[in-house]
Formats: C-alpha cells, structure tokens, sequence
C-alpha cells in the first residue's frame, strides 16, 4: 500500500469522467493505495469543479468518488513550518505560494507522496513527488 496526497492539479481531472487520471487513481485506490487530500487544495479544485458549465455534473461525479479519499486539515504547527519552509525557500531565490508551501509541509509530516504537476516542489527536500498526468493531453 502507497499513501499519496493529491495537489489541485491531481484532483481536478478526478470529476471528468473516462479522464486517464480518474480512472488510474481509482483502480490505485480499489488496490489498497491510500489517497489524502489537503482541504487548501481540495477548496481550490472545489471551486474549479464548480465555476464551470458543467457544475452540476461535476458535482454528482465527485459525491460519487469523494468517501475514497481521507481529507487533512491544516494545523498551526503546518502553518509555522510552512511559513519557515517559505523564508528558507526565499532565501534561495526561489517563491513558493501559501497553499502550496502548507501543502508540501503536510505532505513531509504525514510521510506521503505528493502528486503533482507544479515543478515549485521540485527544491524541498525530503518531499517526494510524482507527476501522474498525461504528458500530452488534458
């Protein structure tokens, strides 16, 4: 069993039916691997899935799926760590958003591995992440 936690960009195609992601993140969750999900990115997707034409739609495909997945809250300590993380980052020269520096740290304390498509992982150490999209098209 492989425990992951999704970044926005991993949960979106989650509410677009026959979408390669959907299906592959599925068929890993009916074989034991574990799925979290930030709820700062889970409010980002959620507004996404539903600005769209289709809200209605979306929204059906996600209460269908959404007991699949173990949603993480953000603590005060993610938020400290997270802001520490940001600063060490800055000094650097390199940016990374809130959501996303709270995202990285929650990712480093629960031992799971980010997927994402955001190359602003890529200088964190200790956080491994995977890019499950397709390459060539969304």
């Amino acid at each position: 069993m492989t425990r992951y936690l999704l970044d926005a960009n991993h949960i979106s195609p989650l509410v677009t039916r026959g979408h390669y992601l959907r299906e592959h993140i599925l068929r890993q969750s009916s074989r034991g691997d574990q799925f979290y999900i930030p709820t700062l990115a889970y409010a980002e997707a959620s507004y996404g899935f539903l600005v769209l034409p289709r809200a209605e739609q979306n929204e059906a495909l996600w209460k269908q799926i959404q007991h699949k997945f173990i949603y993480l809250r953000v603590f005060h300590a993610d938020v400290q760590e997270a802001t520490r993380l940001r600063l060490d980052l800055r000094k650097q020269g390199r940016q990374l958003d809130l959501i996303d520096s709270i995202i990285a740290i929650s990712a480093i304390r629960h031992d799971l591995i980010l997927l994402t498509a955001d190359r602003d992982f890529e200088p964190i150490k200790h956080l491994r992440t995977e890019n499950w999209r397709p390459r060539t098209s969304d």
